[in-house]
């Protein structure tokens, strides 16, 4: 039988090949590596992931290019149509966004590793780039070859603000910063660069109690701040009919709900989605029984009777 024909390799190479190293913890060197993958073959050449390990250790060394790994973001270049993300652990992940599943001969794709809080020890490091279906990895090499002069003081978050600090299952918050002395700042979870490191407000979904952390770094060294946003679990505070009855046949009735921290609401006997707060009317021909229901966390319902005498 025979064995299966090797995976064709991209061409990688890694930009710049020398770096600062940070002279001591006020005196940071924070760079960016650009991963180049190109396919300078005559065929196509089939790649449905890369793995990118940026050499970490708790401990500054020589062979490691950092001792904090949660600092480090990815993105992709221009025109390169891949998804890339890190673990929060030097493996930084792409993969093409379909219909895309490698690259046509001649094309390339860029891979930018940011914000890397070098270590205060010279050396050179292997960056390790693992193409998928090929356990070998292909290794390039950077240069930690002097200490950084760029001297400043350390950022400061003048303001980070998380609102609501409460939200429904799936609810949004508004994250607003203003740092100062910053080169880069990053939001965990993720974690994700933000597009301006001195000031900006984004709208994020939360689907889980955690906290949303800001991280400011500088030539001068990091700052960070934390709020925590709550998941509440739904809750009906109100339903009721006005009149309450007994009513006529054919009389009509308004009913009214209030919920809290409802992701979303609906009422049955047709009267389908509502919002979370709110009034309707309806026509009553003989005693039914509506039931409004709160989705979200712990989903809450909650029914009611409208009784009709003839």
């Amino acid at each position: 039988m025979r064995g299966q024909a090797p995976t064709p390799r991209l061409d990688y190479s890694v930009r710049p090949t020398t770096v600062p190293y940070s002279a001591d913890e006020h005196r940071r060197s924070i760079v960016a590596l650009t991963i180049t993958a190109l396919n300078d073959t005559a065929e196509p050449v089939e790649c449905p992931r890369l793995r990118i390990l940026i050499p970490s250790a708790p401990d500054p060394l020589d062979t490691a290019l950092t001792t904090d790994p949660t600092t480090i973001t990815v993105d992709v270049g221009e025109a390169t149509p891949w998804a890339s993300f890190t673990s929060g652990d030097g493996m930084c992940h792409s993969v093409p966004l379909p219909p895309a599943t490698g690259l046509p001969p001649g094309a390339s794709a860029e891979f930018v590793i940011a914000n890397i809080v070098v270590n205060t020890v010279p050396g050179t490091v292997d960056i390790d780039i693992y193409q998928a279906g090929d356990p070998v990895p292909i290794v390039r090499k950077v240069t930690k070859e002097s200490p950084t002069d760029d001297v400043g003081a350390a950022p400061r978050i003048e303001r980070f603000d998380v609102a609501p600090a409460q939200v429904a299952l799936g609810g949004e918050v508004d994250v607003a910063w203003e740092v100062t002395g910053a080169h880069a700042c990053t939001l965990a979870p993720g974690p994700v660069t933000l597009p301006s490191p001195a000031a900006g407000t984004v709208r994020l979904p939360v689907i889980h109690t955690g906290d949303f952390t800001l991280r400011a770094l500088g030539a001068g060294g990091s700052a960070s701040r934390t709020h925590t946003v709550t998941v509440m679990p739904a809750e009906i505070t109100e339903f009721a009919s006005v009149p309450p009855g007994p009513v006529a046949p054919g009389q009509p009735v308004t009913l009214r709900w209030r919920t809290r921290f409802a992701s979303s609401c609906s009422i049955d006997q047709d009267v389908g989605p509502v919002a979370a707060v709110g009034e309707t009317t309806v026509t009553v021909a003989r005693t039914t029984v509506y039931t409004l229901v709160a989705a979200g966390l712990d989903q809450q319902q909650q029914s009611l009777t409208v009784e009709v005498h003839a």
